[in-house]
């Protein structure tokens, strides 16, 4: 039930924009513009000056007379009811009206806290208490708190928002091209002495490889059972799937007997290290790879780098259980824990029935502390003016104990998520790692986003993931003008309900949204330059799903919490959809 549950979490999360609700009959955006950028608009006039819905057509009237793509169309009700604050004719066309945050919704004048919200903790961001003390976030007309309600007749589809909105307080959000950096010999001779200073490196075949002696002691154990003649024996003890024939299992026992005594043949005695020099052997079509092992007084390592087709550039550090079988080497992955799952004793990587309190205390280090070795990572890196930490969050380690299909808990440990700042503007964090195609057909060639993130324990650092880092380019456009907030929340609760029409995969969907932030988001035209790309401003919804979902014949209730996954990501300057897990 467990392993099942998992499975269908996971397809939910395809699922997660789909429902049952009547499709609207007129179209809320328009398609995305073959101009790309050329169709956004520059900012005119003092830095500070207030966009109202007026200058872009005011949301929900139709109005889209200064050329955006987010004019929203009248009379898409279509049996939905809504129930906002900030849709007041007056409180989004009246300049004035940005600047008393509670005409335009109901706000909580109080910082709220993470916990408050449910949010992962968010840092870096340059929030000010209150919106109204932030010039980006008047001119946007963007209220500290987003309250709105929209619901279908059948109760098929429901959206709530109680949401903290993140804007960073700027003047000016310039668009920039970014390209894909080198992964040069210069760039990984820096990352390998910012992770392990002047300790040496070896081939990692001293990690895979086996002596005579462990290969012996295989041999044997395979030909008692042989001996005995209790061949499927040997099959259910490492929980071989069953239905083998004794003379089917006889033949893959034999095989394996065989294999070994030819591995036994050229086995050494002992392994002996071999130091290496970290570079990228060239495996043909532009891809790459190293994989070494590292040595420090803080604990073993894995170091990989790799090139490939949608990741021209990937970096992993990663520690070393020797308390793990060879086979499990670099095989423990860590995935966030959401604020609800300590609680749910069904979950298949539930650790019994521990607080979220206790999980915490695990992991041995505080926040804090976690935070300041991960910059300290960066400084080495030569990354922290570019870089800062957007995302903190409690991570469990885990890895597959085949002999007995089992998903094992190694501990708990802290994730911090990295993104790029440009002029006091962040890229948003978001868990989606790109590189999509559109079909199993597409012959284009997908771009992975730049990511940093590190995994802290007690013993330091865990794990390093370094991914497809930028270059930053000419700046494309000195400020661009962006929708006012009022009309991205139309065309957000608009796109929702026609998202969530007529699928036939669940009976009922409803979300949470929890928070919403503006950031930088890489967009790119792969069927143009697949390593080229523009960070443009969105905005991205945050929050949690539930569903009942239909499969075979059943249905059941599943809940996807918020872990940083974008229900909607609305381009801030035409209103247009982006597919993260597309790229554009």
């Amino acid at each position: 039930m467990r392993r099942k549950r998992v499975w269908l979490a996971l397809a939910l999360l395809g699922l997660a924009m789909c429902g049952c609700a009547k499709t609207p009959e007129q179209a809320v955006v328009r398609e995305k513009s073959d101009r790309g950028i050329e169709g956004y608009q520059e900012a005119t006039g003092d830095d500070t000056e207030d966009v109202t819905a007026a200058d872009h057509g005011a949301a929900g009237n139709g109005d889209d007379a200064a050329g955006n793509a987010g004019g929203v169309a009248d009379g898409t009700d279509n049996g939905s009811t809504t129930d906002k604050d900030m849709t007041d004719d007056d409180s989004t066309t009246d300049k004035n009206a940005a600047n008393d945050s509670s005409s335009i919704t109901d706000v909580d004048n109080d910082a709220q806290s993470d916990a408050d919200t449910g949010a992962p903790a968010m840092v870096g961001l340059g929030m000010t208490e209150g919106n109204g003390e932030n010039a980006l976030a008047q001119k946007l007309q963007a209220p500290q708190i987003y309250k709105a309600s929209v619901s279908s007749e059948d109760d098929a589809f429901s959206l709530v928002c109680d949401a903290w909105i993140d804007v960073p307080d700027v003047k000016k959000v310039p668009i920039y091209q970014v390209t894909q950096k080198e992964f040069s010999q210069e760039l990984i001779d820096r990352v390998t002495a910012a992770f392990f200073g002047d300790a040496p490196v070896y081939d990692s075949d001293y990690l895979y490889g086996r002596t005579k002696q462990e290969i012996e002691a295989d041999l044997n154990e395979r030909k008692s059972y042989l001996a005995s003649g209790k061949v499927l024996d040997y099959f259910t003890s490492i929980g071989f799937a069953p239905g083998l024939s004794e003379e089917e299992a006889y033949e893959i026992l034999q095989g394996e007997i065989d294999g070994l005594e030819q591995s036994y043949q050229d086995a050494p005695d002992t392994l002996e290290k071999t130091p290496v020099s970290p570079a990228l052997a060239a495996d043909g079509d532009g891809s790459g790879h190293f994989s070494g092992y590292v040595e420090t007084p803080d604990g073993s390592y894995l170091y990989r780098l790799k090139q490939y087709t949608s990741v021209p550039m990937e970096i992993v550090v990663q520690r070393i259980y020797p308390e793990l079988d060879k086979k499990l080497i670099g095989s423990v992955r860590y995935y966030p824990v959401s604020e609800e799952e300590a609680s749910d004793t069904d979950d298949a990587f539930a650790d019994g029935n521990k607080t979220r309190e206790e999980m915490e205390a695990e992991t041995g280090i505080t926040k804090a502390d976690a935070l300041q070795k991960a910059d300290g990572y960066m400084e080495a890196l030569g990354l922290a003016d570019e870089f800062s930490c957007k995302n903190v969050q409690l991570a469990r380690g885990t890895y597959n104990d085949f002999s007995s299909s089992d998903i094992q808990t190694v501990g708990y440990e802290w994730q911090l998520d990295y993104t790029r700042d440009i002029d006091g503007f962040p890229v948003t964090y978001e868990e989606c790692l790109g590189g999509g195609l559109e079909s199993m057909e597409s012959t284009i060639e997908p771009w992975c986003y730049e990511r940093i993130c590190f995994i802290i324990g007690e013993d330091g650092l865990l794990q390093a993931e370094i991914t497809n880092l930028y270059d930053v380019g000419e700046r494309r456009m000195e400020n661009v003008q962006m929708l006012p907030f009022p009309e991205i929340a139309d065309i957000f609760e608009q796109m929702m309900r026609i998202q969530s029409a007529g699928n036939t995969y669940q009976n009922w969907v409803k979300y949470q949204v929890s928070s919403v932030t503006l950031g930088y988001m890489r967009i790119y035209d792969p069927n143009v330059d697949s390593h080229t790309g523009t960070l443009v401003p969105v905005w991205d919804f945050f929050g949690s799903t539930e569903a009942e979902a239909v499969y075979d014949g059943g249905t059941s209730v599943y809940r996807i919490p918020d872990n940083r996954i974008s229900l909607l990501t609305v381009n801030a300057a035409d209103g247009t959809n982006i597919d993260r897990s597309l790229g554009y």
